[in-house]
């Protein structure tokens, strides 16, 4: 009787106009928007390094102003103070400068204090603040080493930089990038997926369910199908849905970039950030290598998650007729999410501490955590199998549980079934 519920309502749901607009015009959306932020974020940068800013300096050591005066700055106008601190204060509240910069005479001392005041009319940007710190340090550190007569090629060495590359060894002898910072962000990326597909679908569950129990409709199939049939069939045909929106997107994705790499040169490439230097034949740019272990863990993990997450929302839908009386209820379903969004974030910094391995095999944050874990260390086989067995038993179980709840709630209709009728289902033959 799965098959056969599973069947209906995939088919009823795929052939709505809603799911064919959905389809086709989600990823038109999601290019628009990405491509906007990054826009407005990129002008936003521009228009504010572009913005010029007049500063009056008030220079108590009379060393520091000059060096700032030669070295210049493209977004910052200086100019010293002839008035006092207070006079030029009056002069930035009527706007006849941007602001008063004022440099401590021990700024210029060997071990003394390193404090200055930036006084303004409207508050700073962060990129301009930041800008202007770095510029006044430089001067700062300049001054404080000219009363060691060090020549010029030891300043310049003492401002070396290093560039640290981490590479890690494999049982085979093999080079790989030992840097987990990569693998973090690539591992967030992918719990943030996960987490949005189970969100997401898992609504469209507690929807569905909702309806039912609106409609009275479930009650008639219930009489010919077991609860857990009927609920199972609805969660397996929304993920059916969601298999099949995924897989036209990243289709068109696929072909967006395909047509992208053959249009586009490596200059254009660089010019917008995206890989590396390209290979000579192709002008593609370089792409990560992509781990088969954790490309299929992901495949396996979501629809546990799916199912999971699923469940508990077509649960909560069984017990409401409205999203509005059901807030609190998905609020405190949404936790687990929000435990694991959190959790994640710690992944990259100690991969193997206890609270992490244990967030690996809890059923709720397992989906994210262990796929990211597998980004950044190696993670031992009886942990994967582990992981995976704990979350396929939950997910059975939750949806058995969810499906005693969901033909508990329809006999009680147009009554919000207390903890103890919930109980009571739960525990009858």
């Amino acid at each position: 009787m799965i098959g056969v519920v599973f069947v209906g309502e995939y088919l009823r749901r795929v052939k709505t106009k809603a799911f064919v607009l959905t389809t086709l015009l989600a990823p038109i959306a999601i290019i628009g928007v990405m491509a906007g932020a990054v826009a407005i974020i990129f002008f936003s940068i521009e228009s504010e390094r572009e913005r010029e800013r007049t500063i009056a300096v008030h220079d108590e050591s009379g060393r520091l102003l000059p060096v700032l005066l030669e070295e210049g700055h493209e977004s910052f106008t200086l100019e010293q103070a002839r008035r006092s601190v207070d006079e030029e204060k009056q002069a930035v509240i009527d706007g006849r400068v941007d602001g008063l910069l004022v440099l401590p005479a021990e700024l210029a001392e060997v071990g003394a204090s390193q404090e200055a005041w930036l006084y303004l009319k409207e508050k700073q940007s962060i990129t301009a603040e930041q800008e202007l710190r770095s510029f006044v340090r430089r001067a700062m550190r300049e001054v404080r080493l000219e009363r060691y007569d060090l020549p010029p090629e030891v300043q310049q060495t003492m401002y070396a930089g290093l560039d640290l590359n981490a590479v890690a060894l494999t049982e085979e002898g093999e080079e790989e990038a030992g840097s987990a910072a990569v693998p973090a962000v690539v591992g967030m990326i992918v719990a943030v997926v996960v987490l949005m597909i189970m969100w997401t679908y898992g609504a469209i569950v507690m929807q569905t369910a909702m309806e039912e129990k609106s409609s009275r409709m479930a009650e008639i199939l219930v009489s010919s199908v077991r609860p857990f049939d009927l609920l199972m069939g609805k969660i397996l045909a929304v993920g059916g849905m969601a298999a099949t929106q995924l897989a036209a997107w990243m289709l068109m994705f696929g072909i967006v970039g395909i047509f992208a790499a053959l249009f586009m040169t490596t200059p254009q490439f660089a010019e917008l950030g995206i890989g590396a230097a390209a290979g000579e034949a192709g002008g593609l740019p370089s792409l990560p290598s992509i781990r088969f272990d954790v490309v299929v863990t992901v495949l396996l993990m979501v629809p546990l998650g799916y199912l999971l997450n699923a469940s508990v929302f077509g649960a909560v839908g069984a017990l409401y007729e409205t999203p509005q009386e059901a807030q609190v209820a998905v609020t405190i379903v949404m936790l687990p999410m929000i435990l694991t969004i959190v959790m994640v974030q710690t992944v990259g910094m100690a991969p193997n501490s206890p609270f992490v391995v244990i967030g690996s095999f809890f059923p709720f944050t397992a989906p994210a955590m262990l796929p990211t874990r597998m980004l950044i260390t190696d993670v031992p086989l009886w942990q994967v199998l582990a992981s995976f067995a704990i979350c396929i038993a939950s997910a059975l179980g939750l949806v058995w549980v969810a499906g005693r709840v969901f033909r508990g709630a329809l006999l009680t209709y147009g009554k919000k079934p207390s903890l103890r009728d919930i109980r009571n289902v739960l525990l009858a033959d």
